[in-house]
């Protein structure tokens, strides 16, 4: 599958370079992605580094939909997305403190994403904190006596 979708990935990323053409192309590229499941992996840092630069560096419209592109690249992608959460949250943030009505949308998005990468931290912590018998995570007599694991830190 990866040698099929590789080189249609690459066209749309190469249209990327138009201006006229990059809200489009960023569409197309959402479209693309939302299709991709774990396919996405191996192109998931040259992805997010366009994103991201463009999020910061392009005018509203075109912030909207690399939100919609980075929600799309988030979903395909799940736990391997985590590495950005902290970087895209920040961008995040920029968004949801707006209060015109003409950033209503800008300001949806952004939640939406936060929303996503919420639910990402959801699951890891269904999987990492929650002991479940036969799931082969935790010894079976560990998980027959234990149904929660954590972690007591101290502060200084």
């Amino acid at each position: 599958m990866k040698e099929k979708m590789e080189p249609i990935l690459h066209i749309i990323l190469g249209t990327l370079r138009y201006q006229e053409q990059m809200e489009k192309s960023y569409y197309a590229l959402a479209a693309f992605c939302d299709n991709m499941g774990e396919e996405i992996l191996p192109f998931l840092d040259p992805l997010m580094g366009r994103l991201l630069t463009a999020l910061q560096n392009s005018s509203r419209n075109l912030q909207e939909t690399c939100m919609s592109t980075i929600g799309s690249v988030a979903t395909a992608a799940e736990q391997a997305f985590v590495p950005y959460a902290e970087r895209v949250l920040e961008l995040m943030k920029n968004f949801m403190v707006l209060t015109n009505d003409e950033d209503l949308c800008s300001r949806a998005r952004a939640t939406d994403i936060g929303s996503t990468l919420a639910a990402f931290e959801i699951e890891a912590i269904r999987t990492w904190w929650h002991v479940r018998e036969g799931e082969g995570m935790y010894e079976d007599e560990f998980a027959k006596a234990n149904k929660v694991v954590g972690m007591v830190g101290m502060t200084t």
